[in-house]
């Protein structure tokens, strides 16, 4: 495979540094749109996941007093509540 080179001057380089610094950081921002984790409430899956527990011990920590938000018969998790009930357990 033979190559080739391209000659820019600084003005290209630095728009072409910028163009590509634009591309990846769209391809961030929608990579973590599509992974949920731009939400601030997930859903009893969701958290699950999120937590890295089973839908099991996700209810046995709601049992134990963790908080839960009930919304048409849709069980919402708070990231940021969650997050501080497991730091209050923390030894």
């Amino acid at each position: 495979m033979s190559g080739f080179q391209v000659m820019l001057n600084e003005t290209q380089t630095k728009e072409l540094q910028r163009y590509i610094f634009e591309l990846t950081n769209e391809a961030v921002q929608q990579a973590i749109h599509n992974a949920g984790t731009d939400k601030e409430f997930l859903n009893q899956k969701e958290m699950s996941s999120w937590v890295g527990v089973s839908s099991n011990t996700l209810r046995s920590y709601v049992d134990e007093g963790m908080p839960m938000i009930v919304i048409g018969g849709r069980n919402l998790y708070s990231k940021k509540e969650v997050s501080k009930f497991l730091l209050s357990r923390q030894k």
